[in-house]
Parts: structure tokens; C-alpha cells; sequence
């Protein structure tokens, strides 16, 4: 006999469940997915032991016949498509004609289905891929499925499920992440008695969000609405966090594209180069991106559990992305400069001779600052965590050609802040950080031009004794240092040679200055020659290099703020945190008259 065979129906459908149904959370997904497509305004999930003992999804959509629910649950059986044309246009979410055969094949499977006009349902019991029984079902209208003992008949793929806490999780997830891309339908997820989740339709998406991510956010959170009328280019809507308005992980990141949730690399490549050199490492922003294109433009077939998806153009759609998010981070930014200034000028004590004094130095004249050693003004809280209500139009903006704007420095608060005069108020501006994002942006710019950091070669070269973990990450790390100028080689037991600084570092401590920097290589993992991007690592050189740049002098810190305005990023420095503070003439009026 020959060794090709036909599989039978009841194992094909086994291997389509392997790909169709990995664990309780697919088969929440994909029964989810149908309520979506059949109308549903409300949808309810129960699950008992994280869904391994009991799934049952319950919706109000528009219910199926008899006909439609047996052809249901056969293999390839779908409405979504009729011909191989149809997969170029797809607008709905469930299309493979596969997931309920598939699951019934490793369940206990139940379906109660009735149209909304129909005196009576249809119920269909299934047994491991086998029919038990088609009846008469009195169920409300609607549909639900009972999905019991999921893989049962399949102890390899069910010893592979984990605690129930952890598929509880899992599900609860893909209901969140449903309920964000419909927020016009009630969802409700249980676990036996404890309700985990209750949301009711809400009016707008942000309000969905907002009920997900708690209202702390809400101010933190940019809107994004962007279209430029060409069909090969998506709609982009939805909202992003501003700098500083971050979290420790990567699960408050969402992409929906024609409402279906996605994973997308080119959209996470957008995304991160957006916010490229404006977050503290381990650091994430928060993103809900939406995006609506013609359904020919996408290609949503390229996996089995339909998570991923290709753009026909896709250098078109990541270049869009990176451009809106980096235009509304600008914006954001700037409006919170002054917002941040009115909102959180700290109550002055009554000493306020100081603060009268720092304001009638105006008429300080000279070259040399004037360095005030004493101030009850603490300026430490400003910074962007907060972002408040957005000001009115009437308010100086910094983003109109702030270089054309005259300013007068008065001088240095602590050697930490100057403090310059504007026709409309007071400027604060935090030295090491503006250093910070001009070395950054000018280190970044020089190695996307020229491919490396300038260097300046020791006269003597630096001998370094490591620790064997730091030599051995120094040694794999040699060609990535020396796109940041820095040229090492091996000097054997456990010493390294350093030939080479960037031009910028100008402080006297070269040794600490390269530990630190392959400290911060170590910090980052094992691999970090490979994980660490160059531009975290520039980021990280300009941090440390920024010690090194104290603009002391009038012509120094006239300079340094020319090229801080210069930046692309001018308000906040590589962690997000703000470079400049605006303390407008009426709010320091209102200060001291208390209106």
C-alpha cells in the first residue's frame, strides 16, 4: 500500500483546530468575532477553570436558521465569502469557515441559534468532531455556544494549557481588546460567580478607553484624526500618550485596522520611531491607533488565527504613522509647556521677596549671569505626568518660529535653570537637560549622515580593567562602540584599550565615562551588542555627556539655547521630561494680586 493517505474529516479538523484554536482565549476570539459579524449589540463570556472546563458566549445578534446553523459547522462553511475575488476585499472578521467545526472537534460542543422573527431555534449538540443531536431550541433570540472540556480528546495540546489564572488573563485580554474596537457594543466577561468585567455601550471610543485604562489618562492621551484623500492611504484616528504619560509594559498598545486587532511590525516600527529618544529605557507609551483603508489595500489571509496582516504599501502607511505621531507629539508638547506652567506654579510662601527680586533683576546688566544661590521656588514638581486642559488660543505658543522670538537672559537659578525674560513672561530652562537633547539630536543626526560619531584619538591610549561579565560585553560590543566613537580592543586579562572618545565628551573622567557606557550595554542584557539599539545607546552617551556641558557664560547659554530650538524636539529632554518652563505675566500677576 502506498504511504500517501486522505486524512479522515475528524482528524483534518483536529489539525485545523491546531491552528485555528490554541487555547480558551482562541476560541473567546473567534467566537467573539462571530457576534461581531452577526450584529451583536450585546456580548457576555462566561468561563469556568480559565475556560478549560467551560466558554460560553452569548450575544443578541441576528441569529441563524436552521439551514445556516448545520452548514455552520461544517468545514469551509462561510457567508463571508463566495469566490476567490471576495478574498481581496474582506470587511468582516470571521471568513475561514473553520473555527466552529474546529472547535467542535475538541469539545463538547453545544449551539443555540434563532433568528429574531423565528417562533423557534435551533440547538445542535457535538461530541469530539461528532454530531449527538439537531433539536428544537426555545433560547432568546440570538445566538450561543457552550464550548465544554476543550480538548478533551486531545491530552497533547491540553497539557499544554497553563494555570487558570493565566488563561483567565488571556481572555480577558482579547475581550479588552474587542470591547476597544467596538465601542458600541456591551461586553461582559465572568469567571464562575466573579464578574471581571461589565462595560455597556458606550458613546464615544475615547470613553471605552478611558473605561479600560482608568481616568488618570484621560489628560495624558493625544487625539489623532488624520486623512489625506488617497485610497491606497489609511484613515488614521485614535489616541497616543505625550511624553513623560508612559507605562512599564507594552500591553496598553493597540492597532486595529478596519476594527480588527492586529500585529503589524511595519506599525510597531512606525510607532517606535515616533518616539525615538523621548522615553526613559523600559519605558512605553500608550497607543490606540485605528486605522480604516480600502480592504483591497490590506491583506488579512497571512495567518491562520488572522493576528497579522500586510499592507500592498507599506512603506506608504509606516511613513504616514511616523509623521502624524511625531506632528501631534510636537504640538502636545508645546501646549503643555505653557499649560504645565500655569497649572503647577507652586504656592509661593510668604517670603515673597524673592520672588520679587528674581523678577525686578530685569534690569541686571553685564556678561556674566547672575547666579541666584537662595529661592524658596521649588521646580522640581514641573514636569509632564499631568498634562491639564488645553489653553485657550490667547496664549504666547512657543511653536510659531520660537527662534524669531527675543528673549533676555537674567540669569541662573542653582546653576540648574536660566531664567530669561520674554515680552510675555518668564522662561525657565533646565541646562543639562536642553544639553541632553541637543547632543542627542546632533549625535543621532551625525550617525544617520555620515554612519559614526566623530571621535577624538587619546594621546595616551586608556588602559581599563573590567570585571569578566564587562569585558566580555565590551568585546562584543567593539563595532557598535565605535559608531559611537568609541575605539576599543581586547589588552587581555580582563583589559581593554580605549584609542578613541566622541568629540563631544569634555570632561576629565575618561574612565568612569567609558565604564559607564558599557555598564549601561551590561544593564540592558546579555546580548546587548545586539539588542540595544544605536539609538538607545546615543540617548545613553548623551546623558552622560551632558555632565560634561556646563554653558556657564552669557554667549555659552545664548548659544545652547539657539541650538535647543533648533532640535525637533526641543521641550523635552531623551526621558520625556521637560527642558522648558513658561511662567506667563498674567499668572505671575495673579500671584501677587491674587485674582
Amino acid at each position: 500500500m502506498g504511504k500517501v493517505k486522505v486524512m479522515t474529516d475528524s482528524l483534518a479538523s483536529q489539525v485545523a483546530a491546531g491552528e485555528v484554536v490554541e487555547r480558551p482565549s482562541s476560541v473567546v476570539k473567534e467566537l467573539i468575532e462571530n457576534s461581531l459579524d452577526a450584529g451583536a449589540k450585546i456580548i457576555d463570556v462566561i468561563i469556568e477553570k480559565g475556560g478549560k472546563a467551560l466558554i460560553r458566549v452569548i450575544d443578541d445578534g441576528e441569529g441563524m436558521s436552521r439551514d445556516d446553523s448545520i452548514l455552520s459547522i461544517e468545514r469551509h462553511a462561510t457567508s463571508k465569502l463566495l469566490k476567490s475575488s471576495d478574498l481581496n476585499n474582506i470587511s468582516t472578521f470571521g471568513f475561514r469557515g473553520e473555527a466552529l467545526p474546529s472547535i467542535a472537534s475538541v469539545s463538547k460542543f453545544r449551539l443555540s441559534t434563532r433568528r429574531h422573527n423565528a417562533l423557534v431555534g435551533t440547538e445542535i449538540l457535538i461530541d469530539g468532531g461528532k454530531v449527538k443531536d439537531i433539536r428544537d431550541s426555545g433560547d432568546a433570540p440570538g445566538t450561543r455556544v457552550d464550548i465544554r472540556a476543550l480538548f478533551f480528546n486531545v491530552p497533547a495540546r491540553k497539557k499544554f494549557l497553563r494555570a487558570d489564572t493565566t488563561e483567565i488573563s488571556r481572555i480577558e485580554t482579547v475581550v479588552r481588546v474587542a470591547a476597544i474596537s467596538r465601542y458600541d457594543v456591551g461586553f461582559s466577561l465572568r469567571h464562575g460567580k466573579r464578574s471581571i468585567l461589565k462595560l455597556g455601550p458606550a458613546n464615544k471610543q475615547i470613553d471605552r478607553i478611558i473605561d479600560l485604562i482608568g481616568p488618570n489618562y484621560r489628560d495624558g492621551l493625544i487625539e489623532l484624526n488624520y486623512t489625506n484623500g488617497s485610497e491606497a492611504s489609511p484613515r488614521i484616528t485614535g489616541w497616543v500618550s505625550a511624553p513623560g504619560v508612559t507605562v512599564n509594559n507594552k500591553k496598553s498598545q493597540f492597532v486595529f485596522v478596519n476594527d480588527r486587532p492586529v500585529e503589524c511590525l511595519s506599525i510597531k516600527n512606525a510607532c517606535r520611531e515616533a518616539y525615538k529618544g523621548m522615553m526613559e529605557r523600559g519605558s512605553h507609551p500608550l497607543i490606540f491607533l485605528f486605522l480604516d483603508i480600502n480592504p483591497n489595500e490590506v491583506d488579512v489571509n497571512i495567518h491562520p488565527s488572522k493576528k497579522e496582516i500586510k499592507f500592498r504599501n507599506e512603506k506608504v502607511v509606516q511613513r504616514e504613522i511616523t509623521s502624524l505621531l511625531v506632528e501631534a507629539l510636537r504640538k502636545s508638547v508645546s501646549q503643555s509647556l505653557r499649560e504645565g506652567a500655569v497649572a503647577k506654579v507652586p504656592s509661593f510662601s510668604t517670603e515673597s521677596d524673592h520672588l520679587i527680586e528674581l523678577i525686578e533683576s530685569s534690569n541686571v546688566s553685564g556678561d556674566e549671569p547672575v547666579v541666584f544661590d537662595d529661592s524658596p521656588v521649588d521646580l522640581s514638581s514641573f514636569d509632564f505626568g499631568d498634562i491639564k486642559k488645553k489653553l485657550s488660543k490667547s496664549h504666547f505658543d512657543l511653536v510659531n518660529d520660537p527662534i524669531e522670538q527675543s528673549f533676555e537672559i537674567l540669569g541662573v537659578l542653582l546653576n540648574k535653570y536660566i531664567i530669561i525674560q520674554k515680552t510675555e513672561g518668564l522662561l525657565l530652562i533646565h541646562k543639562r537637560a536642553s544639553n541632553e537633547r541637543i547632543l542627542y539630536e546632533k549625535a543621532l543626526k551625525q550617525i544617520e549622515e555620515q554612519g559614526v560619531l566623530h571621535s577624538q584619538a587619546l594621546l595616551v591610549p586608556l588602559i581599563l580593567s573590567l570585571l569578566p561579565d564587562d569585558y566580555e560585553i565590551a568585546l562584543n560590543s567593539v563595532s557598535l562602540l565605535k559608531r559611537i566613537g568609541l575605539e576599543i580592543e581586547d589588552f587581555g586579562n580582563n583589559n581593554i584599550k580605549v584609542e578613541t572618545l566622541p568629540s563631544v565628551f569634555a570632561g576629565n573622567d575618561s574612565e568612569g565615562f567609558v565604564t559607564s557606557i558599557i555598564c549601561e550595554l551590561r544593564d540592558s542584557g546579555t546580548n546587548a551588542a545586539v539588542e540595544m539599539s544605536l539609538s538607545e545607546l546615543t540617548k545613553s552617551l548623551s546623558s552622560k555627556v551632558s555632565q560634561y556641558h556646563e554653558s556657564r557664560t552669557t554667549d555659552e547659554m545664548n548659544a545652547m539655547i539657539s541650538d535647543l530650538l533648533k532640535c525637533d524636539m526641543p521641550y523635552v529632554d531623551t526621558r520625556g521630561r521637560a527642558t522648558m518652563i513658561e511662567l506667563s505675566m498674567g499668572e505671575i500677576d495673579r500671584r501677587f494680586e491674587g485674582g
